[in-house]
């Protein structure tokens, strides 16, 4: 089949400030505010070139609605890998896929000072009303939610010393808007750590100490519990690991190596007292995302974008996002597993929710660690091997779907804003971008949450190359 999408995985240099973006149809009254969005726009330099998706220079744009009006903007985040790559024509930084020439000495300096790359390029976060832009990498950075002007770097009140960190914080309603996360520390004693964020305060919850690392892109929360999905996508044990990180020659991803025989261990850690409470083993798979996780009649139901093994990883190299023969197909499935509280350790299996794949996944939000109904995420249309060109609705109680699929259209992942009047968990509007690759142009796609039929878009005439996440701040004008 035609590569259709390609042209998105190419360079988007140009900056733009569109203060009225051309509407058509009608969106809700209510809906004033920002979204943000977050992925790459630069591939390559004058002497080489960003290998993997991941890798891409970020460039973060926004959409925002205002009594009825759209404007846009898009602008470089002004980090030290953009200004030093940028600068020198190379590529200075290790990143995830990512790992220039060093010297020995150059690796010895490493070891005392973080040379990992400060691309923040995955998602925003709302702390106290700072927006801070994230990657898995220890960096973060304050942006401008309306310039997208590049404010300071951004650090908490202590220093964490982590090797990497999710750039999927929960937000705890609950709790004063706290911020909940986990990083790992990869040394010769590897250990997780959950902990807490407000205001750039820092509070550890739990270290849980670990011999072989697990990449974890995210994690669950519920009311009382943290859950690491630690899938058997592992860094080598007893010091191997580390010793590899510091003195191979391998980008950092690469370090870590797919066990299929393995299982994945889902930990259950107490966010009260920091205990692990229980772990659930079950067949391996390996996952992004996650969909939501609560607690009822004495277990955790946590739902998460579920492949079979991390062969999607070396899918996202750009020579294969660009090639004309090897399109990746490798779906995720809305997975459910639960896991019961009363036991120190148990065996189960996950519960696919739906005949329909999904990646990317989001909710309303406000039922995040509650009981809910409905997820939206983007779709392989007829699962046929190309880039995710449909979104996708599913009623996680009844596998009930719905679709949004129009020929040559890309979308990104679906942003869904509530309603503030509404009481109906699916009253709403779904936000996203989408690429026209009949027009190599982008423009933003609003659907009613609830009929999952357009309401509105707004053309752009311009190209945003594919992202990864984006997040919507009401009233932020």
């Amino acid at each position: 089949m035609t590569n259709h999408f390609k042209q998105n995985f190419v360079t988007q240099k140009a900056e733009v400030h569109l203060p009225d973006v051309p509407l058509t149809g009608t969106v809700p009254a209510w809906l004033n505010g920002t979204l943000i969005r977050c992925g790459p726009g630069q591939f390559e330099q004058t002497h080489a070139s960003y290998k993997h998706w991941f890798d891409g220079l970020s460039m973060p744009h926004r959409y925002t609605f205002n009594n009825g009006k759209l404007s846009f903007q898009n602008r470089f985040l002004q980090s030290q890998a953009y200004i030093k790559d940028n600068a020198s024509g190379t590529l200075n930084y290790r990143g995830v896929f990512v790992d220039p020439k060093r010297t020995f000495w150059d690796k010895i300096k490493a070891l005392f000072i973080n040379d990992v790359t400060d691309n923040c390029n995955i998602q925003t976060v709302d702390d106290q009303g700072t927006i801070v832009i994230m990657t898995e990498l220890p960096h973060m950075y304050q942006l401008d939610p309306i310039s997208l002007q590049t404010v300071a770097k951004y650090e908490y009140d202590q220093k964490i010393n982590a090797t990497m960190q999710t750039a999927h914080p929960h937000i705890d309603p609950n709790k004063g808007n706290l911020i909940v996360n986990y990083m790992l520390k990869i040394s010769l004693f590897n250990y997780y750590e959950v902990f807490n964020v407000r205001g750039r305060a820092y509070q550890r919850v739990s270290r849980v100490p670990v011999t072989s690392p697990s990449y974890m892109h995210s994690f669950a929360l519920t009311e009382n519990y943290v859950i690491l999905a630690e899938q058997p996508l592992k860094l080598p044990g007893y010091g191997r690991g580390v010793f590899e990180l510091a003195f191979g020659n391998k980008p950092f991803m690469e370090n870590f190596v797919w066990s299929g025989d393995q299982p994945t261990v889902l930990q259950v850690i107490d966010r009260n007292d920091g205990r692990v409470v229980t772990q659930a083993e079950t067949d391996a798979f390996f996952v992004f995302h996650q969909l939501n996780a609560y607690e009822q009649n004495g277990e955790i139901i946590m739902d998460l974008a579920a492949y079979p093994n991390a062969s999607v990883l070396p899918d996202f190299f750009l020579d294969r996002l660009r090639s004309e023969t090897n399109i990746p197909h490798t779906p995720a499935w809305a997975t459910r597993y639960r896991i019961p509280l009363g036991k120190a350790n148990s065996r189960i299996d996950g519960e696919r929710l739906a005949q329909m794949n999904m990646e990317l996944p989001r909710i309303n939000y406000s039922y995040n660690t509650r009981p809910y109904r409905y997820a939206y995420g983007v779709s392989l249309y007829q699962n046929l091997p190309d880039f995710p060109n449909q979104l996708v609705k599913i009623d996680v109680t009844t596998g009930e779907t719905a679709v949004w699929h129009q020929p040559l259209q890309y979308p990104s992942e679906p942003v869904f804003v509530p309603n503030p009047n509404g009481s109906a968990e699916d009253d709403g509007v779904v936000l996203a971008n989408v690429y026209d690759a009949s027009k190599n142009s982008s423009y933003l796609l609003v659907l009613d949450g609830q009929s999952f039929t357009q309401m509105a878009r707004g053309d752009l005439n311009f190209r945003i190359p594919f992202d990864y996440h984006g997040w919507f701040y009401p009233g932020v004008v």
